[in-house]
């Protein structure tokens, strides 16, 4: 017996045509991620499907700073978002008070904690007037960026050695 498409698929079938019949399917192709040699690789597809074809800037930013190795695994854990924070131990079943420990306001999350609360905010005022800067981080990549700069590396060198 052979299965016939109900109405209903046959009507999604017909939206769907009608949604991406104004698209330019030519220029809407998957093309093959570049490689270093020019030729198909499982690492260059796996870097297309996870990052969208790019580099993580910030993982080197990490492994060729002058701080201690300590500090750049936990900076590595920090990007990835792999730090025990009480968001990720609700996900595995936890059932303890969820709220930052610091404020008391919101879910302690990896942004909230070393971003948006409003201790981590008065910290990097504080910092932002150390180092003569103008405003405190508003992502942890552009925190990133800023640690990288020489003139500020200068300044952190000291505190590595502590």
């Amino acid at each position: 017996m052979i299965n016939r498409p109900t109405i209903e698929v046959r009507l999604v079938k017909g939206k769907l045509l009608q949604l991406i019949s104004g698209l330019d399917l030519v220029h809407d192709r998957i093309h093959q991620p570049p490689c270093s040699f020019g030729k198909f690789s499982v690492n260059s597809w796996y870097k297309f499907l996870n990052y969208g074809g790019l580099q993580i800037g910030w993982s080197s930013m990490i492994w060729n700073s002058i701080a201690p190795l300590k500090i750049e695994v936990f900076l590595q854990m920090l990007m990835k978002d792999r730090l025990h924070t009480k968001n990720h131990f609700i996900k595995k079943g936890w059932y303890g008070d969820p709220f930052c420990v610091f404020c008391g306001c919101e879910l302690e999350t990896r942004d909230h904690i070393f971003l948006n609360c409003e201790f981590a905010q008065d910290i990097w005022m504080m910092a932002a007037n150390f180092f003569d800067s103008p405003q405190f981080p508003n992502s942890l990549e552009y925190l990133l960026l800023l640690s990288s700069l020489s003139n500020i590396q200068k300044h952190l060198q000291p505190a590595w050695e502590i």
